[in-house]
């Protein structure tokens, strides 16, 4: 296997506050939300496997990218899957394809087009917002992926863009990005934290009526959406994974816990998790009892294999999904990979939510 090294970033700002009483799980202190820490640069690796057409995915290679997928039987029957080559993800490479066969184009043109745009729905009573970000290549008649990626605690949808990085991995891939907003910045994923939590806020239905209404203003495959964020929002993302399984096809947490109990997910669905190993909010400590309580919620068995070379996966699940856990050489913001390393959260994220659809 070839060496690769840990992505690391220094500690930013702090984004989780505490929870009602309750400090984060494993004894990280619950710090106020303050203002977003420095990103970093987005970190640049080999070129990705091919998507190839509809076909099982194959285990992922030791520090490696997806592989090709294997070729699609009549009708579109999985093939053979491929193995995954020993590369990491180009950072203006080709676009990561998904497995999944497309859903039929559209045929009547909304009013998404290519760029950012502000939307507004009301939702249990309340003015809500989020902000689109459509890729260049998008035409109105091809199907396109959803990610929604939530801000930290005190954060906002407008920072999170330059913070987690995730539109050069859409506009790459082909995908629209959704920042929505948190009431009182904030999302209620849970037992923890922050005003949406203590007023009991709606935020899975928020979230779903959000992105339906894209689907209706613009060409959306509602089989491939998915959900990150960050601190409070990987919080978030951990809920709307037992949650809403039966809407959304992966979650991609970043330093957030699962602190749903009991977490009973409508279906098994694939969890990619981000955590900091020098992280002062959300302890480490969490992270393997939650990358073993996905595994058990899934029915994971066998011994995990590393990727990327800063991630243990899980593939052996019910459903065919995947329960994974990376761990990076910082703190509790750690997007973006420094120049020269193997990855950052977008391209390995992304990587494996195009494996996965609803079924």
């Amino acid at each position: 296997m070839k060496a690769f090294v840990r992505i690391a970033i220094g500690v930013g700002g702090l984004l989780l506050a505490g929870c009602s009483g309750n400090s984060p799980a494993g004894g990280g202190a619950a710090g106020s939300g303050g203002a977003p820490g420095s990103g970093g640069a987005p970190g640049t690796g080999g070129s990705p496997g091919s998507g190839g057409a509809p076909g099982s995915r194959g285990a992922p290679g030791s520090g490696g990218m997806s592989g090709s997928g294997g070729a699609s039987g009549s009708g579109g029957a999985p093939g053979s899957g491929g193995t995954a080559p020993d590369a990491g993800p180009a950072s203006d490479g080709p676009a990561v394809s998904s497995d999944a066969a497309p859903q039929a184009p559209c045929t009547a043109a909304g009013t998404l087009m290519p760029g950012n745009s502000t939307r507004m729905i009301t939702h249990a009573g309340a003015m809500r917002s989020y902000i689109l970000h459509v890729p260049p290549q998008y035409d109105g008649k091809t199907r396109m992926a959803v990610v929604v990626d939530m801000h930290g605690l005190g954060q906002t949808a407008a920072g999170q863009p330059g913070q987690s990085g995730w539109n050069r991995r859409a506009d790459l891939s082909g995908f629209i990005m959704m920042y929505p907003q948190g009431l009182s910045n904030s999302w209620n994923g849970g037992p923890c934290c922050g005003p949406s939590q203590m007023m009991n806020v709606d935020d899975v239905g928020f979230l779903k009526a959000a992105v339906t209404k894209t689907a209706q203003d613009g060409c959306v495959d509602l089989k491939r959406v998915y959900a990150s964020g960050l601190s409070n929002g990987g919080f978030m993302s951990h809920y709307l994974g037992c949650a809403a399984a039966d809407f959304f096809a992966a979650v991609a947490p970043v330093s957030g816990v699962n602190r749903v109990m009991p977490c009973t997910p409508a279906r098994p669905i694939s969890v990619i998790n981000f955590r900091g190993q020098n992280d002062n909010l959300v302890a480490y400590n969490t992270a393997m009892p939650d990358f073993e309580k996905w595994s058990m919620a899934n029915g994971c068995t066998g011994t995990p294999m590393t990727t990327h070379g800063i991630c243990i996966t899980r593939t052996q699940c019910a459903g065919g999904v995947e329960v994974t856990l990376c761990t990076i050489n910082g703190g509790h913001i750690p997007y973006g990979a420094a120049t020269g390393q193997m990855a950052n959260i977008p391209d390995v994220a992304w990587e494996a939510f195009a494996r996965h659809t609803l079924p």
